[in-house]
C-alpha cells in the first residue's frame, strides 16, 4: 500500500506528461521512478534551454564531470532554499549551466519544476552579477564616462559567462589591464577634444542619457507634461531637454496668469450681470477687449457663451467695434 502512494504521484505527472495507463501499469516501481527522472531532466533541460538569452547546449558532461560533493551539498541543503541557492551559485565556477540543471533535476525530486527553475534562474543571476563585479572593480579608475560605456556592455552580454569569465582572466594580467585603461582614456581624449558634441554624444550616449542629472531633467519634464515617454525624453540631448522645461515652465506660469485673470474677470462680469447698473457689464468688457490678449478673451468669450447667450452677443458686437475701430 505505501509503495503504491510513494508512485502515485509520479504515475500522475507521467500520464500529463503524454504517457498512456497502459504503458505505465506494464512498470514495475524503479521503471517508473527511472522513466519520471528522464522526462523531468528531459522538460526541465529544454525549457532552460527555451529560456535562456545565449542558448547553452543540452548535450551535459554530467556523467563526465566529478561533481559528487555537490550532489551531496545539494541533498544535505534541500530543505534551506537560501543556503541552497547559494551552493548552486558558487557551482557555476566550475560547472556548466546545463551539468548544475541536471542534477538538480535528478536529486530534487520532492520541489517542483517551476521553482526548481525559478532557484536556477536566481542563482545564475547572482552569479553573473559576481562577475560583472569583479569586472567593474578592475575598471574603477576609468574615467566616469568610459566606466559607465564599459560596463553597460558587459551588463548587455550578461548571459555570456564564458566572455565575462575571459575579461576577468585578461584584467588580471596588470599589463594588459593598464593597456586597457590608457586606450580608453586615450580614446575620452580624443572624442571630447578633436571631434564634434554630437560624436561626443554619440559614443557616450549610455552614460549621458542616465547621469543623475539628465534623469532629474527627465523627470521635471514628466511632471509638466505627459505627452513624452521617458525613453524618449533620455535621447533628447541635455541642452534641447534645458530650452523645453524653460519653455513649459513659462508655459505653465501663463497658464497660472490665465487663470487668475480669468477668475477675476468673470467674477466681475457675474456681479455686473446680475447688478443694477447695465453699462458696468459694457465697461467690463471693455476693460477685457483692451487690456487682455487674445488666449484670454477667448476663455471669457467661452464662459459668456455657456453662462448667457444674450450677454455673449453683447460682448461679441464690443469686440467687433473695437476691432473695427482699429481698423480706421
Amino acid at each position: 500500500m505505501n509503495e503504491l502512494r510513494d508512485v502515485k504521484p509520479i504515475k500522475a505527472f507521467l500520464l500529463r506528461h503524454g504517457h498512456t495507463k497502459e504503458e505505465i501499469e506494464k512498470l514495475d516501481k524503479e521503471s517508473v521512478i527511472n522513466l519520471y527522472e528522464k522526462d523531468t531532466r528531459k522538460n526541465t533541460l529544454n525549457f532552460l534551454h527555451y529560456m535562456n538569452e545565449d542558448s547553452f547546449s543540452v548535450i551535459s558532461t554530467l556523467d563526465e564531470a566529478d561533481i559528487g560533493e555537490f550532489k551531496l551539498k545539494v541533498q544535505e541543503n534541500l530543505n534551506n532554499m537560501p543556503l541552497l541557492v547559494d551552493i548552486i551559485r558558487d557551482a557555476f565556477d566550475d560547472f556548466s549551466y546545463t551539468d548544475i540543471a541536471d542534477t538538480l533535476t535528478l536529486n530534487i525530486r520532492n520541489v517542483s519544476i517551476h521553482k526548481l527553475q525559478r532557484i536556477l534562474r536566481i542563482a545564475y543571476r547572482e552569479f553573473q552579477e559576481i562577475l560583472l563585479d569583479k569586472i567593474a572593480t578592475q575598471l574603477k579608475e576609468l574615467p566616469i564616462e568610459e566606466y559607465k560605456t564599459i560596463m553597460n556592455h558587459y551588463e548587455s552580454i550578461r548571459s555570456d559567462t564564458n566572455r565575462l569569465r575571459s575579461t576577468i582572466q585578461e584584467l588580471s594580467d596588470e599589463k594588459k589591464r593598464q593597456q586597457i585603461l590608457d586606450m580608453a582614456r586615450l580614446k575620452l581624449l580624443i572624442v571630447r577634444n578633436f571631434m564634434s558634441k554630437n560624436t561626443f554624444n554619440d559614443v557616450y550616449k549610455e552614460y549621458l542619457n542616465n547621469t543623475p542629472e539628465k534623469l532629474k531633467l527627465v523627470e521635471d519634464i514628466l511632471i509638466l507634461t505627459g505627452m513624452y515617454s521617458k525613453n524618449y525624453l533620455k535621447n533628447i540631448p541635455t541642452e534641447e531637454l534645458e530650452e523645453m522645461k524653460a519653455k513649459l515652465l513659462e508655459h505653465k506660469r501663463q497658464d497660472e496668469r490665465d487663470h487668475k485673470i480669468f477668475t477675476q474677470y468673470t467674477q466681475m462680469l457675474d456681479e455686473s450681470m446680475y447688478g443694477s447698473n447695465e453699462q458696468e457689464f459694457s465697461n467690463i468688457c471693455i476693460k477685457i477687449i483692451t487690456g487682455l490678449n487674445q488666449r484670454q478673451i477667448l476663455m471669457i468669450s467661452d464662459y459668456l457663451s455657456a453662462k448667457n447667450p444674450v450677454f455673449v452677443n453683447r460682448f461679441n458686437t464690443l469686440l467687433r467695434d473695437f476691432k473695427n475701430s482699429l481698423k480706421s
